[in-house]
């Protein structure tokens, strides 16, 4: 993938991580779904085949865990996960997810602090920021909303309500979302649910679903991040830089799908790992104030919470791929803070171990 269609993927599907299960629809209070990319750090490019998970065993003196890089938009678990992680997940005294979406349908706290700081109240309007060109197109891309309803949000809020319009909105040759449920795989799917090997963006999230059954056990479900922290990344810049990033998206949403679905595809694919641990990089290059927001803090802060209970073994920690991958990326952390961190293959329950430093 390009570079620029690359960082506006991810830039995509950060945003969309920030908010929950109800993004698809577009909604006043901004609600999104899941979506951003990430990978993992530790391998050379080509040293995994095609449908090895992008999944890692996490050792400390005996003691073994499971990381799961994910992507926020719809994709197979189960293919994802191969026959190791899906055990480690059904077997994990405590599941760390980085917002548990199952309960943000139901939380008054997203649509209060979207209401505290999503909000211009110093007289200024969306509708002027925009201008007269795009303010027409942004309304066009929420249909059903009045357009007085939005004229006051941040244009971070925006952002996070066009881009959940544009994944919510029907591939290439159809006139109309999929009904509810409708592209959901069975659970034996394959990632290679399409010629490209691409799997349905329209179907539940990873980081739901990986939610949804830890629930459904009784297991634990545990929050990497606050929703706060989470829309603190989108509300860090500038209104100018997220005005900047509303215009493109507004612009070119049929690129932003395109950049979706070679993400999607990329994900699936035989070198997931280095593809997206190249997407990581170009960001990194381009955007790096939003690299480090979006992934380098945070990473940092992971690794410090989980370090204690990753010693004590018997957990399962599902994040954004993107978090995974690079110098800066919770594998390398991790390794860094003595912990042993081994990719695992789809084909067998062996890989070789790469010690902590």
């Amino acid at each position: 993938m390009p570079a620029r269609p690359a960082i506006m993927a991810i830039a995509a599907c950060a945003v969309l991580a920030c908010a929950g299960p109800q993004g698809t629809r577009a909604s006043t209070t901004g609600g999104t779904s899941s979506a951003r990319a990430s990978a993992s750090a530790g391998s050379p490019a080509g040293a995994h085949g095609r449908g090895d998970p992008l999944v890692w065993r996490v050792e400390s003196s005996g003691h073994v865990s499971y990381l799961l890089g994910t992507i926020h938009l719809g994709a197979t678990l189960d293919a994802t996960l191969g026959t190791e992680g899906a055990a480690a997940l059904e077997r994990a005294r405590n599941v760390y997810v980085e917002l548990d979406l199952t309960q943000l349908p139901d939380s008054s706290m997203m649509q209060q602090e979207l209401l505290r700081t999503g909000v211009m109240r110093d007289g200024q309007s969306l509708r002027v920021l925009l201008g007269a060109e795009l303010w027409p197109r942004f309304v066009a891309l929420l249909p059903g909303l009045p357009p007085e309803a939005l004229e006051r949000f941040e244009p971070w809020v925006g952002t996070m309500m066009v881009l959940s319009a544009i994944v919510a909105g029907p591939p290439p040759g159809r006139s109309s979302p999929p009904a509810a449920g409708e592209n959901a795989p069975p659970a034996n799917a394959s990632a290679a649910a399409t010629p490209s090997g691409a799997v349905p963006a329209h179907a539940e999230p990873m980081d739901l679903t990986v939610a949804r059954r830890a629930h459904a056990r009784g297991a634990p479900v545990l929050e990497l991040d606050s929703i706060r922290e989470q829309l603190d990344v989108l509300r860090s810049g500038t209104r100018e830089s997220s005005l900047a990033m509303l215009r493109e998206f507004i612009q070119a949403p049929a690129h932003v799908r395109r950049g979706l679905d070679a993400l999607i595809s990329a994900y699936a694919g035989g070198d997931a790992e280095a593809a997206m641990e190249q997407m990581v990089a170009q960001m990194a290059v381009s955007s790096p104030r939003f690299a480090e927001l979006l992934l380098d803090r945070r990473n940092t802060r992971w690794a410090a919470r989980l370090a204690a209970p990753l010693r004590e073994g018997g957990i399962f920690i599902a994040a954004g791929a993107g978090h995974m991958v690079g110098p800066r990326g919770l594998v390398a952390l991790l390794r860094a803070s003595g912990f042993t961190v081994q990719r695992i293959r789809a084909a067998d329950t062996t890989s070789t171990r790469v010690q902590g430093h």
